[in-house]
């Protein structure tokens, strides 16, 4: 009976440990959560906020606005109008996102844009990166 009840136990522990596993990996792990709309639009458009001071996440900008970190901020934020990019990746309406653009490997410093933003490289496939 010891047995019986041992093997159910583990086959439970397996089963728990096999569904949070599946959880973090489809949600993108514990930078899944969503992180606060308002707060994110105020940081990226306030030059005069104090960003050392918050967490910064692995592309050395505050977590809080990383749209590496938390993709959800993509739409969350909508549309840069003015430059013709996702508004959460915009480095011209915040350059304080170019450091996790350059972390990222995708920094054109000639043109200073990302890469991926970059019409004069890549052929127009963007907004005008002369704004």
């Amino acid at each position: 009976m010891k047995n019986v009840i041992l093997i159910i136990v583990l086959v439970a522990l397996g089963a728990g440990g096999a569904w949070m596993y599946l959880k973090v990996t489809r949600n993108g792990g514990e930078n899944s959560q969503k992180v606060d709309r308002a707060a994110a639009a105020s940081l990226l458009h306030n030059p005069s906020a104090n960003l050392e001071d918050l967490p910064q996440c692995r592309h050395k900008i505050p977590e809080a606005i990383c749209a590496f970190c938390h993709p959800n901020l993509i739409e969350d934020l909508g549309f840069c109008h003015g430059h013709n990019v996702a508004e959460a990746f915009c480095t011209r309406c915040s350059p304080v996102l170019i450091e996790a653009f350059k972390v990222e490997n995708d920094w054109c410093i000639e043109h200073a844009l990302p890469e991926s933003q970059c019409d004069i490289c890549k052929g127009g496939r963007t907004g005008d990166a002369s704004s």
